[in-house]
């Protein structure tokens, strides 16, 4: 299971990408001068407005991309394409939301 760090706003940046599922919007990637790209997970509960950091139980978490989509489909999250610091990639990633734990009570 993955735990979600309550009140973690994810940093600037930019070309990232975000999706959502129920009441949760998830973003993920992005970069903030093409020479460092983000590979973090964060969801932002609508009803509250608080950010939370997610951790992947295991060693797989979302890749380290810009400029990639990011699309809901049932409880599923599908992060595709986009550009790392090498060049543009062609990947199709599915992440698997039921791992991700959402904060309750700010813990």
């Amino acid at each position: 299971m993955v735990r979600m760090h309550a009140g973690t706003a994810p940093q600037p940046r930019h070309s990232h990408a975000a999706a959502v599922i129920q009441q949760c919007m998830y973003m993920c990637g992005g970069t903030q001068d093409y020479q460092h790209t983000f590979s973090d997970m964060h969801a932002l509960d609508l009803k509250t407005g608080e950010w939370g950091l997610l951790h992947a139980a295991s060693t797989v978490s979302s890749p380290s991309c810009f400029s990639h989509s990011l699309t809901a489909v049932g409880g599923l999250l599908v992060l595709a394409g986009g550009c790392h610091t090498l060049g543009a990639g062609q990947s199709l990633t599915l992440l698997y939301l039921p791992v991700y734990t959402l904060p309750t009570n700010g813990h």
